[in-house]
């Protein structure tokens, strides 16, 4: 995405105005081209968006931990931008999906523990647990590692190989299986 040497980044820690000008002249249309290509949304809505990135970033200098690599924390912080933009503006409830509709960002921004309690609260353990079994192996590792063992995203990847930023969709994919085979199941 980008790379800052260790002086700039010393320099945007310490709030320096002239190197946070050149920080967002370095990163505004990485973020603008990130938030364009993977969410549909206005120009006045991206734009809204990366004002409160930078706002984020600009107040959070403080708290930056160096021995953190600070790329990371710049994205981590544009990524839960869009993510609380995502739950304020647009969040939907487990029960309101359809079996064939298409999964969308919203499908992957609800909350572990939102999924976790529609699931409790809609169906018996009995039922989920042999749901479950039926999937492959791989599906199964994936709810448990992410669900039980509540493993980050970035765990799973060095254990499983597969790209971190193709697990929330994946798992996205397979929750929504899993409760397609619960609702059917509860119809027969």
């Amino acid at each position: 995405m980008f790379s800052f040497s260790p002086s700039f980044i010393d320099s945007l820690l310490q709030k320096n105005s002239a190197t946070f000008d050149s920080f967002y002249v370095q990163t505004v249309d990485v973020f603008y081209r990130y938030i364009k290509s993977h969410f549909s949304l206005s120009d006045g809505e991206v734009h809204d968006l990366i004002s409160d990135v930078y706002v984020k970033i600009w107040w959070s200098l403080d708290n930056f931990d160096r021995k953190y690599n600070f790329e990371s924390y710049v994205r981590t912080i544009l990524k839960n931008t869009v993510k609380d933009y995502f739950k304020k503006s647009k969040s939907i409830t487990f029960s309101s999906y359809t079996e064939n509709r298409e999964i969308t960002i919203d499908d992957f921004l609800m909350s572990d523990e939102d999924i976790a309690e529609e699931f409790e609260k809609n169906y018996l353990f009995n039922d989920i647990d042999r749901e479950i079994k039926k999937m492959d192996q791989l599906s199964q590792d994936l709810l448990h590692f992410r669900f039980v063992e509540q493993r980050s995203y970035d765990d799973i990847s060095l254990i499983t190989g597969i790209a971190s930023q193709n697990l929330r969709k994946k798992i996205s994919r397979i929750v929504s299986n899993l409760r397609n085979r619960l609702k059917k199941a509860q119809k027969s």
